[in-house]
């Protein structure tokens, strides 16, 4: 099984690597990739897995949730965050805060299989009626989204959308992929195709 740990710490992926090989001998193959790594489109492919954290997660690009089972380090995350997660994002699983090396292990074994790895008390609020409204609520595009949107409708590119909204290039790169998996397309073609069908 291939494994991609793909954190917005540079630190944090390597020793993930190096810890998780000393545990797990060689039935898996780990790799890493960081924020501040130049990350081609060949990164992402080819994994079964992909270890990632919430900073992280934007970056990733949509198609790789249709390949690999995606899996969330929880860094102390607010419950309605983490529902949210599950309900819009398509993760496979989300490891506590205060798991170990071995429960990670069975994890990334777990969601590989097809399996969803999630705690009972996620569940519950899985189950909450109100936590989900308001989960599927902050899952609505906002209004920065909805501003890229309308910007791509009018045929603008990242970097004229990048230079009139006053943020990075790579900050709009990661507004689209949440647009995308909210959205349920992978180009701007099918997102504005989409667009035409509800007006």
């Amino acid at each position: 099984m291939k494994v991609l740990i793909a954190t917005g710490n540079r630190l944090l992926s390597t020793g993930l690597e190096r810890l998780l090989t000393s545990h797990n001998g060689t039935t898996h193959k780990f790799h890493t990739t960081y924020s501040s790594q130049y990350a081609s489109p060949g990164t992402w492919t080819g994994h079964d897995v992909i270890l990632t954290d919430y900073a992280f997660l934007t970056r990733i690009p949509k198609e790789s949730f249709d390949r690999s089972k995606i899996l969330v380090l929880d860094a102390g995350l607010e419950k309605d965050t983490i529902v949210t997660l599950y309900l819009t994002e398509n993760i496979s699983g989300l490891i506590p805060v205060d798991s170990d090396v071995t429960m990670l292990l069975k994890a990334i074994k777990a969601v590989q299989k097809g399996e969803i790895w999630i705690d009972n008390q996620t569940i519950k609020h899985l189950l909450d009626k109100k936590i989900s409204r308001k989960a599927r609520q902050v899952a609505k595009l906002t209004e920065r989204e909805h501003a890229i949107i309308k910007l791509v409708a009018e045929g603008y590119r990242n970097k004229e959308i990048a230079a009139f909204l006053s943020i990075s290039e790579q900050t709009v790169k990661s507004h689209l992929n949440r647009i995308f998996r909210k959205s349920d397309v992978s180009t701007r073609t099918e997102l504005l195709a989409k667009i035409h069908a509800q007006a």
